[in-house]
């Protein structure tokens, strides 16, 4: 299985998802935001700055910028005002993507 057969893949997936995860939290960091690294995930929790409704910010956000980000709020109610970035971007798309956030806000 996935835990108990051979487990070289993650000598490469680690750094990759290290790098992005520190790219990402910097660049939410740089606007503004307040993010904080996770320690084993492939996801960013961000709490949305002024509490915003997340699906609308979701849904604005889209739209203008092309930017998608899920709302938390789609996760349980303690997602809300909070927004979820997937880490399956490279760092210079997680930079710009978040750039245009900061753009929007």
């Amino acid at each position: 299985g996935d835990l108990t057969g051979p487990q070289d893949h993650l000598r490469h997936t680690r750094p990759v998802l290290r790098e992005r995860r520190d790219a990402a939290v910097a660049a939410f960091r740089a606007i503004g935001w307040e993010a904080a690294a996770p320690a084993a995930t492939l996801y960013l929790w961000v709490p949305i700055p002024g509490r915003k409704p997340a699906l609308a910010f979701c849904q604005d956000l889209v739209k203008t910028t092309g930017v998608a980000l899920a709302p938390g709020s789609g996760f349980g109610s303690a997602g809300e005002g909070y927004v979820r970035l997937a880490l399956v971007q490279p760092p210079a798309i997680l930079r710009a993507a978040i750039a245009a956030i900061g753009k929007f806000q």
